[in-house]
């Protein structure tokens, strides 16, 4: 749940520079198409800035915050629905919208489906809440009517006519979203994409639909990043505890050229990314490597995905090992890692083929003999 909520940040956050910086560009010209003067375009920029970044982030920022804490509250709603029935609150002060206040203490099982559209947040700057109670503590209400006072609270009519707070009808919880799957900032008919991202429907002619591809490959990179970061450095704890636990996490995508020249040479590659196991992580890392003083440093293994990304790759075609090496200087080392491609290995309870980094270590230039691949 909280990678796809991260995921889903990283999203809203690349959408929200691209509308602005879209802007930007066409501010550059008055409403007659000339060349504004820089005093009139810093202005005008400066004005969207505030818009978008004093206006609008202290509600976004709001309501991300809302939408991750009743996302991780619905978790244990769902563990525990045989138990509890779910009731609507408010804040119950001067502060609370009408339309809010008329919502205030229905209470209907947690499968009932008002909360797919109605669960809290329900709106910029929403303080709603819904809380579990004993069942047979307060009457059920009539779910009918509880969805005809959910969607008078979820409508406002902009001047052309259009619903603007429609966008807020979804459950952080079930659809493991951060922020609204229909917000403006997306174009029209997402919700048919098929190509797994956000939902949105994907047209390669579309300029936010490219965008979309790249902004989204960015998040994927980022979520990735920290994600193996936190779990390499508790792979490194449990295993110096006594602890391994023979696991595997994806490190990296393959890289383009990687690809490339695996499909030129016939080298086969097995599906999804770059991985690790604790068991490689310590064999790299082991005592008598260290020694000699040729084992990377701990932070070195840790930040493994951000060093990858920077690195040369070589081709190792030495004793038939067909190893990919990334190389890379790092606080005044230069450092490999090593991956074999298609290697059958045991993790997470399962055998079989991966991508599977084997090994890292210190090098000098003269030892980079192997085959660059450009």
């Amino acid at each position: 749940m909280a990678k796809k909520l991260d995921h889903d940040a990283f999203l809203f956050s690349g959408f929200k520079v691209h509308h602005e910086l879209s802007e930007v560009g066409l501010s550059l010209r008055d409403g007659d198409g000339k060349l504004k003067s820089y005093e009139q375009f810093e202005r005008d920029v400066l004005k969207i800035h505030r818009t978008y970044n004093r206006s609008w982030l202290k509600s976004e920022y709001q309501f991300a915050v809302a939408s991750a804490q009743m996302a991780a509250r619905w978790q244990d709603i769902e563990a525990k629905k045989d138990r509890y029935h779910l009731q609507y609150r408010t804040a119950g002060d001067d502060r609370v919208r009408e339309e809010h206040a008329a919502l205030h203490g229905i209470t209907l099982p947690p499968d009932d489906p008002f909360w797919a559209s109605y669960f809290p947040p329900n709106g910029w700057r929403c303080r709603c809440t819904a809380v579990q109670v004993n069942k047979g503590k307060y009457p059920l209400s009539d779910s009918k009517e509880a969805v005809r006072q959910g969607e008078k609270a979820t409508t406002q009519l902009d001047r052309f006519g259009n619903n603007k707070d429609a966008i807020f009808r979804f459950n952080p919880g079930i659809d493991e979203k951060l922020f609204p799957p229909k917000h403006p900032y997306l174009p029209k008919g997402c919700g048919d994409c098929k190509r797994g991202i956000r939902n949105l429907a994907y047209n390669p002619d579309n300029p936010m639909c490219q965008a979309c591809t790249v902004i989204a490959t960015c998040a994927d990179k980022e979520l990735v990043r920290i994600t193996s970061k936190e779990w390499i450095a508790d792979a490194i704890r449990k295993a110096s505890d006594g602890k391994p636990c023979k696991r595997a996490i994806t490190v990296a995508p393959v890289p383009e050229k990687m690809l490339d020249f695996c499909e030129k040479n016939k080298i086969d590659l097995a599906p999804g990314g770059l991985q690790v196991t604790d068991d490689g992580i310590m064999h790299a890392l082991r005592p008598n490597k260290k020694a000699r003083g040729a084992a990377i440093s701990t932070e070195q293994m840790e930040n493994m995905a951000e060093i990858l990304e920077k690195a040369d790759i070589y081709y190792d075609s030495a004793d038939d090992k067909r190893n990919f090496v990334f190389v890379a200087e790092d606080k005044g080392k230069i450092l490999k890692y090593v991956f074999n491609p298609n290697y059958t290995a045991r993790a997470d309870g399962k055998k079989e083929k991966r991508n599977l980094f084997v090994t890292a270590g210190i090098i000098q230039v003269y030892n980079i003999n192997w085959t660059k691949i450009e």
